[in-house]
């Protein structure tokens, strides 16, 4: 992952040009020698100083007093610093994937694999459970009963508190295509919109510089607080729905309540060496299907960027007309 001197990623486009510089070999030339090079800094007490600020994005003088989370570090990035912010904020913290070597990161831990968070809490009697995964980017959590919130109700969460306090800029939150219609549908009776971009958190974060927007996020759990980073931060984003949970003194799962996920299905479709249908076919059949839909679900189709396939999600309301759509558009794509 690289970021520019702002903190943001860097464009695609400077990506790709780094990318040919090192392929074509033109970067030996361009490497400088001796003084040039540089000096490379120690941070001392680096994992204090993140504490702290991460810690000054959660309301002064609020506390966690009385909360008793699971926290699932993924053995990864937030081992410590995780489990520490926490309990620095008065929480009775259960730790879990806590234990890096080296080689373990995210084995069967962590946001991709939250099972063992979701039965840590209820064994433990605990409020909440949360999850990061291996770099600390994203998250998913579990209230008191054990069910999962993926990004979608986190965001749905975070951008309800907001319309309430009038506090989210232009009433809108950024996500992807990939969102499940069951955000939107929350927000809309508060008069919340959502901006869909494509797959990837830095296009994400592209269209909410672009619009002035504050929260953004993508239905893996991978959330973007502008407001106080200028990139994922896991640990962040977590202390945001805690201090929702501690203003309203309302449960995970009281506020969970306003997310109800759309049925949706999936379907990957193999080029088998075949060309990829073009974009103009592809975006004609989604507003054919689109139309069909009549505001009751939602339809992507797209080639993936790394593999020889096409992707087909169809979100209904009714789970029956969601697989049998993305079984339609799976023989019209493996036609074209």
């Amino acid at each position: 992952k690289l970021f520019g001197r702002d903190g943001y990623k860097i464009p695609d486009e400077a990506e790709d040009e780094i990318e040919r510089l090192i392929q074509t070999g033109e970067v030996d030339k361009l490497r400088p020698t001796g003084n040039d090079i540089g000096v490379a800094r120690r941070i001392d007490d680096a994992v204090g100083r993140y504490i702290e600020f991460v810690k000054a994005s959660f309301p002064k003088g609020m506390r966690l007093d009385g909360l008793r989370i699971v926290v699932d570090c993924s053995n990864g990035a937030t081992y410590k610093a995780g489990p520490n912010t926490l309990r620095e904020l008065g929480a009775e913290v259960i730790a879990i994937g806590d234990r890096p070597d080296g080689s373990n990161i995210n084995e069967d831990v962590g946001s991709v694999h939250p099972e063992e968070m979701r039965a840590t809490v209820i064994r433990e009697r605990a409020d909440l459970g949360i999850a990061f995964d291996g770099d600390g980017d994203r998250l998913v959590m579990a209230d008191g009963n054990g069910r999962l919130l993926d990004g979608n109700a986190l965001l749905t969460i975070l951008g309800i508190d907001r319309l309430e306090r009038d506090e989210l800029p232009e009433r809108t939150i950024v996500t992807t295509i990939m969102a499940n219609g069951g955000l939107a549908r929350a927000l809309a009776p508060l008069g919340g919109k959502v901006v869909h971009t494509q797959v990837g958190d830095r296009y994400v974060v592209e269209a909410m510089r672009e619009q002035g927007l504050a929260i953004g996020g993508e239905s893996s759990g991978h959330m973007i607080i502008l407001d106080h980073n200028t990139t994922g931060d896991a640990i962040i984003a977590a202390l945001q729905v805690l201090a929702i949970i501690v203003r309203k003194e309302q449960s995970l799962t009281d506020l969970a309540h306003v997310y109800q996920e759309m049925p949706e299905s999936h379907q990957k479709i193999p080029l088998n060496g075949r060309p990829k249908p073009s974009q103009e076919s592809l975006d004609a059949l989604v507003e054919e299907i689109r139309d069909e839909l009549e505001g009751k679900g939602r339809v992507v189709i797209r080639p993936s960027g790394t593999e020889p396939i096409v992707r087909i999600m169809v979100q209904h309301q009714d789970a029956r007309v969601a697989q049998t759509l993305t079984k339609q558009l799976a023989d019209r794509v493996a036609a074209m």
